[in-house]
């Protein structure tokens, strides 16, 4: 894991001596700092300046949290007159934790401002954990003083990498099995914590996309519903935010339609796909408007090993034998044979509490006496299921669910002998 050393400036002399010991065995490629309790830990005060003079020169990186800006950064600093005058503390601090934007954005761009002006070289990597503040703090720096990319925010990688992680946040999908409820308010606090999020974590103007799974694949196969999508795609037509949904799991056929956003009424701006694509070729794809496309940078969407021609005839053909052989119509038929013959075997067992699907793309979810993911029984009779002949993989956030994934060519009688030797594997599994 990579940590960056961390120093206090509460006494300037201290963190001088610090550094100094630091560098005698490396030169660190980034320090990080926070405030403390005091105006007098801020790193920006002047009596630090010969530390940063130092950093300056060695190229090493700063990364301090956003309030040591913000919050203490301007305390018993001399102001130019050139420069924005605080002025009363009491109102800073005020204007802070009550959220005066604007005041917020004065100060910490008259902080940097100064700051870089006297050390040129010195680049600033921002950070700050769970305030709500970030979102509309850092874009409005953003604007005043981030040129040149001289700057930039997140939180530190948790593997190991000097750089910061581009700031991604999961909402959570309206999965009726995990919360134990209907699905409609299954759907009402996914739709209401995403509304959280663009409140606190990601605000609208600087959301460029939502990305979604209509049926999420390595998460359980849990199947996503109309009127989830619908809320997305108000959301999204609402700030300007692109719907991306991600097909790579469910397209060309795997759901029964041949996407499986069509069951759900999608209607997604920007549509990623692979796998089906070319029936095992390495080939992935992204579709959206004409418009949308022309803003891309021209090569935005290049790479060494794109358009692979054969890959390329591969999917031509995977097309074509999806539309002369009627696979999708085929995917649905069997799908709903094979859901039906797993249900019959989970009425059966109370270890498998779930089956669940769309298509050639069915779950089944095994839960203990408690209620709780039961990975452990899943893998056992996944393992028996292999040693009497039959395929199979897990997922689920436990590894809780083991999946039917045919393919699309499947017979009825191939379905019939799956779920037959699936029975006795859930059957002998259970019996232990």
């Amino acid at each position: 894991m990579f940590t960056p050393p961390f120093i206090s400036f509460a006494d300037p002399d201290g963190a001088l001596m610090l550094l100094d010991e630091i560098m005698k065995v490396e030169v660190p490629k980034v320090i990080q700092t926070s405030t403390g309790p005091s105006m007098h830990t801020s790193p920006f005060r002047p009596e630090n300046d010969r530390f940063w003079s130092i950093c300056s020169e060695a190229g090493i990186k700063l990364c301090t949290h956003l309030a040591t800006v913000t919050r203490y950064g301007a305390q018993g600093l001399d102001w130019s007159e050139d420069e924005v005058m605080l002025g009363d503390m009491d109102a800073f601090q005020w204007a802070f934790y009550y959220g005066d934007r604007p005041a917020m954005e004065t100060v910490g761009a008259a902080i940097l401002q100064g700051w870089f002006a006297r050390f040129p070289k010195m680049q600033l990597l921002l950070s700050e954990q769970g305030t709500v503040w970030v979102p509309y703090t850092i874009r409005k720096l953003d604007h005043a003083f981030l040129m040149g990319r001289r700057a930039t925010w997140g939180s530190l990688d948790r593997r190991p990498s000097e750089y910061f992680r581009d700031h991604c946040f999961v909402a959570p999908f309206p999965d009726p099995t995990h919360y134990g409820w209907p699905i409609d308010q299954a759907t009402d606090f996914a739709l209401a914590q995403l509304d959280y999020i663009l409140q606190t974590l990601s605000s609208p103007a600087d959301t460029a996309a939502f990305i979604v799974e209509p049926v999420l694949g390595e998460g359980g196969y849990v199947p996503a519903n109309e009127r989830f999508f619908a809320g997305l795609r108000q959301r999204a037509d609402e700030h300007g935010i692109l719907l991306a949904v991600d097909e790579v799991q469910t397209g060309f056929g795997r759901t029964g339609k041949f996407w499986g956003g069509e069951h759900f009424n999608a209607r997604p701006d920007v549509l990623i796909t692979a796998k089906g694509l070319a029936s095992g070729f390495p080939l992935s794809a992204i579709a959206a408007s004409s418009d949308l496309m022309a803003k891309a940078w021209p090569g935005s969407q290049g790479g060494t090993y794109g358009a692979n021609a054969v890959a390329c005839a591969a999917a031509v053909a995977t097309y074509d034998v999806i539309r002369d052989e009627g696979l999708v119509d085929n995917s649905a038929q069997r799908g709903a044979q094979l859901k039906e013959a797993l249900q019959l075997v989970a009425d059966k067992h109370d270890q498998i509490t779930d089956v669940r699907g769309l298509g050639l793309m069915i779950g089944n979810e095994f839960r203990d006496g408690d209620g709780k993911p039961d990975p452990a029984t899943a893998a056992a009779v996944q393992q028996e299921a292999a040693r009497r002949g039959l395929l199979l993989l897990t997922c689920g956030a436990w590894g809780q669910v083991v999946r039917f994934i045919p393919a699309l060519v499947v017979t009825s009688d191939q379905v019939d002998e799956a779920a037959s030797i699936w029975a006795d594997a859930v059957g002998a599994v259970v019996a232990r």
